[in-house]
């Protein structure tokens, strides 16, 4: 409580004490007292009980209309009750409603368990037991491609193939996910405070990149370099070293390269798990507290006798009998500055109506300043024949008069009321202020033209309530087939349904709310004809003879969809002499997909022509550009200058270190290795070249005992780095590079 100023009336003159007179002034004066609310914001709370202090140098606090008041609302104080004995003043303020937006974070539950997704990699090994194969992806770019490892061979001490997987040697494997965001599912809260996800703005969900939000079990967060981080449609990942789990339990993968489809071949996926949580806005009602309440209070610096007038009990039930009530009069002498002039206090106590009184009771005052007084009165029990219940009012006086010879007159409480309510039947409840329920809103989204035999996919998740939440949906879909039952789902934020007429439709949403109010709202849509449109989709590299595969993927009702045997593909070259180099097996018509191989690089057009079931044709093209095949880069080092070692016969040992690299991520699968001696010394090695190692080694060493020059050379040969169709390509077709030309 703060006191800021006092304000002053002087409300009149009253018989008084003056030393050796007959008569003093009296002053009582009105005190206007302020109580600084403290600001509060945020609260759920619609209603907050304060406690005020009740002033010490009050004789009683005003508590009728017009004597206190709020700065934000006098209409919003609910309750305003002065309590001396307890020594404070109940107030009740209703809070100021502030709708606004707060920071939520979503989480699995309320116990703040992260979410999270399963994404792995896929470990195979090859037929041989020994060698494995980890399919990961290029931190720069995002494409995928493998890492190959070979296990420990077989020693006494180890065990003979297959091998496990060999988590020493198997490092920076990458894997991504683009988690969903399931808004509906997820827990989202506000510090510890649970907000329902109706609450939450949709468009506001994000995953930021971060490591406080996205944490792999395994690893660290991983992302690629040169795509730009969307955080409302995330791609996360993890680059790790797998630890090590039992091979039998890691789930089996089937795979349809030959390769590992014999022998001890077998595939594995290794799950990581990446932790993240969800962050976001949601909008909600709040309460906020501030301002000032002021009151007012009666003070006197005269002398003056203030009191309170007590019935016990104050309520009872009548139990067909006499009721025994003591009512107690408390008297005070306040701002007396002898109370040694004081002399005999009189307490007068009587019912209201005079039926009983009680005897005068008269105490010495000995230089008391507070007195009490107390007597039995009866409530004879004929007082409540025929009536429900009966108030007996109490009337009390308290005054004291002084010692001879000191002050004149006399100090009066006033008259003083109390009472008894007595009853018959239970105390009624009391009044329940409800604020005015809101009804919920329905909200449905969808498509206005849906295709006739496709389905289609109408959502509430933007229903709300103002002042609650939605319990549960009821969809009404006429006309629609396999609609949801029009009844009443706790889960049923979601309807998935498909017509088999043309024209408008119309389906109708119900939602209601936890205090059991309703609305609906209409939705209106038009069936139009099934038509198709024709799309391609490829896959494979995009590089001289590797395949390349294009699969119809048109846009057709589910209940109508293409006709394979009707299907017809046209690839030709835009660069007309080029027509000769596409290769591919078998016709062109009835196949949904097709296995094409590009011999020379240049720009290719594709097209497709579909028929669905509902006889409605669409044809689609699309150009490709094939990229040539890059020839390898042929590179090594050595030594330039060696000598012979006598401790080895004089014999003298190059070693030649391989550096040659593919341009285009092809497979490096062969190198020759060849010396040229300058047998005459005379500097022009036209001498002819002898190949002295093969076997793909990428170091190899060459021993002579002959002094003079050497001239060393390589050639390498690629493979395949991706998937081709062998029926279509030849030796030559796997480039080769030398150093020699």
């Amino acid at each position: 409580m703060k006191r800021l100023y006092l304000s002053f009336l002087i409300l009149g003159l009253l018989i008084g004490l003056i030393p050796n007179q007959q008569a003093q002034a009296k002053v009582s004066i009105e005190v206007e007292e302020y109580y600084n609310v403290e600001p509060e914001e945020g609260l759920s709370e619609s209603r907050k009980e304060y406690k005020i202090p009740y002033p010490k140098d009050a004789a009683s606090v005003l508590y009728q209309s017009g004597t206190y008041s709020y700065d934000k609302g006098t209409d919003r104080i609910v309750k305003f009750s002065p309590n001396r004995a307890e020594g404070f003043i109940e107030v009740t303020i209703i809070g100021e409603k502030v709708t606004g937006t707060i920071d939520v974070e979503g989480y699995r539950d309320s116990e703040k368990l992260k979410l999270s997704s399963t994404p792995g990699n896929v470990f195979c090994r090859y037929s041989d037991g020994y060698d494995w194969q980890a399919n990961t992806y290029n931190l720069s770019d995002g494409r995928e491609y493998y890492k190959r490892y070979t296990s420990n061979r077989a020693l006494p001490d180890k065990p003979t193939p297959p091998t496990d997987i060999p988590y020493g040697k198997v490092h920076d494997i990458t894997t991504f996910v683009d988690p969903t965001f399931n808004i509906a599912g997820t827990t989202w809260l506000n510090g510890d405070t649970v907000i329902p996800s109706n609450k939450v703005i949709h468009n506001t969900v994000h995953l930021p990149k971060d490591n406080d939000h996205i944490k792999p079990t395994l690893g660290n967060p991983a992302f690629v370099a040169n795509q730009k981080y969307d955080p409302y449609k995330p791609t996360i990942g993890t680059q790790y070293s797998p630890t090590e789990k039992t091979f039998g339990l890691l789930r089996d993968i089937n795979s349809n390269n030959p390769a590992f489809l014999t022998g001890h071949a077998a595939c594995k996926m290794y799950p990581v798990t990446i932790e993240y949580i969800l962050v976001a806005k949601a909008e909600v009602e709040t309460y906020k507290y501030d301002g000032t309440i002021t009151f007012k209070y009666i003070k006197s610096e005269d002398p003056m006798l203030v009191g309170e007038l007590i019935a016990d009990p104050n309520s009872i039930k009548f139990a067909d009998k006499d009721i025994k009530v003591n009512v107690t009069l408390n008297a005070e002498v306040i701002n007396m500055k002898d109370p040694g002039a004081l002399r005999d206090y009189r307490i007068y106590l009587r019912t209201e109506n005079n039926s009983q009184s009680a005897p005068l009771i008269k105490i010495t005052a000995n230089g008391k300043t507070k007195v009490t007084g107390t007597y039995e009165f009866t409530i004879p029990k004929t007082a409540l024949a025929g009536k429900e219940d009966l108030t007996q009012i109490f009337n009390g006086r308290a005054k004291v008069d002084f010692k001879s010879g000191m002050y004149k007159g006399e100090l009066d409480t006033g008259l003083l009321t109390a009472n008894t309510y007595v009853y018959k039947k239970a105390d009624p409840p009391p009044p329940v202020i409800k604020p005015e329920l809101k009804s919920p809103v329905a909200i449905i989204n969808g498509d206005q033209e849906v295709k006739k035999g496709d389905y289609a996919v109408f959502h509430g998740l933007e229903s709300y309530d103002p002042d609650g939440y939605i319990v549960e949906y009821r969809w009404t879909m006429p006309n629609a087939k396999d609609a949801p039952p029009s009844e009443w789902n706790p889960a049923g934020e979601t309807a998935t349904a498909w017509y088999d007429q043309l024209g408008p439709q119309r389906l109708q949403l119900h939602v209601k709310d936890n205090d059991d109010l309703q609305h609906s709202t209409i939705h209106s849509l038009v069936v139009v004809e099934p038509t198709v449109e024709a799309a391609i989709t490829q896959t494979g590299t995009l590089k001289e003879n590797r395949k390349v595969t294009f699969t119809e993927s048109s846009n057709t009702p589910l209940k109508y969809p293409t006709i394979d045997t009707k299907t017809t593909w046209k690839i030709e070259s835009i660069n007309e002499n080029l027509n000769n180099q596409i290769k591919y097996e078998g016709a062109l018509k009835g196949k949904k997909s097709i296995d094409v191989l590009f011999k020379k690089a240049g720009d290719y057009r594709v097209t497709v022509s579909v028929e669905n079931t509902a006889g409605y044709t669409s044809t689609a093209t699309q150009v490709y550009k094939i990229k040539p095949d890059e020839e390898p880069y042929a590179n090594f080092e050595f030594q330039k200058k060696i000598y012979r070692d006598p401790e080895k016969g004089n014999i003298a040992t190059f070693t030649l270190k391989d550096r040659s690299y593919s341009f285009d991520g092809d497979t490096i699968a062969k190198r020759n290795w060849y010396v040229v001696f300058d047998a005459n010394n005379d500097g022009v090695f036209n001498e002819t070249k002898q190949l002295f190692a093969t076997g793909n080694e990428t170091e190899v060493s060459y021993e002579t005992t002959h002094v003079g020059e050497y001239r060393f050379m390589l050639e390498v040969q690629e493979e395949f780095g991706q998937p081709t169709i062998e029926a279509f390509v030849t030796a030559s077709d796997r480039k080769k590079s030398n150093t020699w030309q």
